[in-house]
């Protein structure tokens, strides 16, 4: 059997109740991260942008915006720490 890349870790697959676990705990450690004025981009599935955008403004991002691939679908959100 081949191997087909690299192991998603258990939590990447495990979300908890809505899937955004770990997109919390990533926003969370960002703030400590971040310069003020500093962007975090997330890629995320397009059912959970609008989610992942309102994460970002209650953790105090702002100019937060959600981009489309090339296939038309929403992919990635982003925002832009105070």
């Amino acid at each position: 059997m081949m191997d087909s890349g690299w192991p998603e870790p258990a939590m990447a697959l495990d979300g908890g109740d809505d899937g955004l676990d770990l997109v919390r705990i990533l926003v969370d450690q960002s703030i400590e991260k971040l310069n003020p004025g500093g962007w975090l981009v997330i890629e995320a599935a397009w059912n959970q942008m609008e989610i992942i955008e309102e994460i970002l403004k209650k953790a105090g991002f702002h100019a937060t915006a959600i981009h489309q691939n090339l296939g038309a679908r929403n992919r990635v959100v982003m925002g832009c720490l105070a």
